[in-house]
């Protein structure tokens, strides 16, 4: 990066927290939509799901401490200090925690017709809006929100350097934790279903399509989005 491009960044951080911001909103958004279509987390928010049944506080609440710990644990795995970056994640964990919690009480009446299409239908846009949220705040050029940061960690470290590895990782032990509280603390099986599956194979695979919807938008604001 150039002096003249540095300076352009520090001018334009009000614009690209803004920016980073109202991606984290819709990736807050299309969690709710999965979690309330009925037909599973996706795998990233299962346990928290699945913790909010057993010990009766919010899925934002959970979504807050989960996102808090992964944002810590990075410290002793990336064998650094604990520096600016894990202040941010956490301040960000925060924030989503917050707007989760603000989704479902706003759309606590929204319901989708249909029956298991309408589940369906919202699932869809649960995906579409993560998608398009991780599109959206990775071109602000800030920070990873902490899972990912911690994905791409533990693939740098222990995995050869790939982080779709340590997604497929740290997603395979997330759902089966969630599998084992749910099986122990509420007797069956809760968060996880047909639909956790659907958006741990879509939710990436759709971020190209949604960089051609987001990207002309972007550009016209002067961002450009991360392949």
């Amino acid at each position: 990066m150039t002096k003249h491009q540095l300076q352009i960044d520090k001018k334009r951080l009000p614009q690209r927290i803004a920016l980073y911001l109202f991606g984290v909103a819709y990736c807050a958004l299309g969690v709710v939509f999965i979690v309330d279509a009925g037909l599973g987390a996706q795998p990233t928010n299962t346990i928290n799901y699945v913790l909010s049944l057993v010990t009766g506080f919010s899925l934002g609440t959970w979504t807050f401490l989960t996102l808090s710990f992964y944002a810590v644990v990075q410290v002793p795995l990336r064998g650094q200090g604990f520096g600016w970056l894990q202040p941010l994640q956490i301040t960000m964990a925060l924030f989503m925690g917050i707007l989760v919690d603000l989704w479902r009480a706003l759309l606590i009446d929204v319901t989708f017709p249909g029956g298991y299409f309408g589940q369906l239908l919202e699932l869809a846009l649960g995906i579409f809006l993560i998608a398009s949220g991780m599109v959206i705040y990775r071109s602000a050029r800030i920070a990873d929100l902490p899972y990912d940061g911690l994905c791409a960690t533990i693939g740098t470290r222990f995995l050869g350097g790939a982080f779709h590895r340590g997604r497929m990782f740290m997603d395979i032990t997330l759902v089966l934790t969630a599998i084992a509280l749910s099986l122990v603390f509420l007797g069956g099986l809760r968060g996880v279903r047909e639909g956790t599956v659907i958006a741990a194979l879509l939710i990436g695979r759709c971020m190209p399509y949604t960089r051609l919807v987001v990207a002309p938008i972007l550009d016209k604001l002067g961002f450009q989005t991360i392949e």
